[in-house]
């Protein structure tokens, strides 16, 4: 039996339309909860650093609920995404459903 897989956005944040967290879930067991967080850049020079702070969330906006100005390819497919400038970096933090917390660089 093949469980089908489903997105959604949670948590809105104060800016309206945006959100804090993406969950999926298979209706398997408790949703997988993912954040984008800002923290800043390290340098890529072969030391060691302890983990970046955690700044804020980046607000994540439905492609379908956005009043950005989209291509209709990307609108038809649906879907979220995550606006940011490059002087910016993100780590990814996943809850799942025992609510441990894991954050893992991208």
């Amino acid at each position: 039996m093949s469980n089908k897989v489903k997105v959604f956005l949670e948590c809105p944040a104060s800016d309206a339309g945006t959100y804090e967290r993406v969950s999926v879930t298979d209706g398997r067991g408790g949703p997988l909860q993912i954040s984008f967080r800002r923290t800043i850049c390290i340098p890529d020079n072969n030391q060691s650093y302890s983990s970046p702070p955690d700044l804020e969330p980046f607000p994540m906006y439905s492609v379908n609920e956005s009043d950005v100005n989209l291509s209709k390819k990307i609108v038809s497919k649906g879907g979220i995404f995550v606006p940011m400038y490059r002087k910016y970096t993100r780590h990814l933090e996943q809850y799942n459903t025992n609510h441990s917390t894991e954050r893992a660089a991208m």
